[in-house]
């Protein structure tokens, strides 16, 4: 949504579901999330800088349903209208991000030096032979793993996952394409990988 207010503002996020990075002229200015969490803002509202004509995006990442209990209707998304300076935003355009294998063949890696958050980073995974392993990304922030094109797994730098178990099936000897779509990082960080101890 383009703002047209010669001034910044307080933004209100108050219906996240469930992790929300906001952009203002494509550059990352706050972040909303549902998880409490010691690492993650404990807000809804994000301190927008003055601007005298620009373009607010909302990145949101949903992390799946709770299949029980009191949650099983939880919507997704922004369940309710953003605010600023209490007045409502309307007139949004929405657009799905596709993670799916068609998709991400059309979508290329970010170049290098580049400064903008929600990133696709591609790399190889040189093996003398294949086999079962776990992949670390301990060093990345937030995201999701593909590995020779077939989505491995989401990690998240406060758990529960950082380590993904990857089967031995799924490589093979020699370069293995690895890509990774990380919402919180400009730049990329090392992959490491430590063989399974199965049997």
């Amino acid at each position: 949504r383009r703002l047209a207010a010669p001034r910044g503002g307080r933004l209100r996020l108050a219906g996240v579901r469930d992790d929300a990075t906001v952009y203002l002229d494509g550059r990352p200015v706050g972040r909303v999330c549902r998880v409490r969490h010691a690492a993650l803002p404990a807000t809804d509202t994000v301190e927008l800088p003055p601007v005298a004509d620009g373009l607010l995006d909302i990145l949101v990442d949903s992390f799946g349903h709770v299949g029980y209990g009191a949650f099983t209707d939880d919507r997704k998304g922004l369940v309710a209208t953003p605010t600023l300076d209490g007045r409502p935003l309307h007139g949004w355009q929405v657009f799905p991000l596709p993670l799916d294998a068609a998709h991400l063949r059309r979508v290329d890696a970010a170049p290098a030096g580049g400064t903008a958050h929600g990133r696709f980073f591609d790399g190889t995974l040189r093996l003398a032979r294949p086999g079962d392993l776990y992949l670390d990304l301990g060093e990345w922030e937030r995201g999701y793993l593909w590995v020779n094109g077939r989505l491995l797994g989401r990690y998240w730098s406060i758990g529960p996952q950082r380590r993904l178990y990857c089967p031995g099936c799924w490589l093979h000897a020699g370069a293995n394409a690895v890509r990774v779509l990380d919402l919180q990082r400009a730049a990329p960080a090392p992959i490491r990988h430590a063989a399974s101890l199965r049997g």
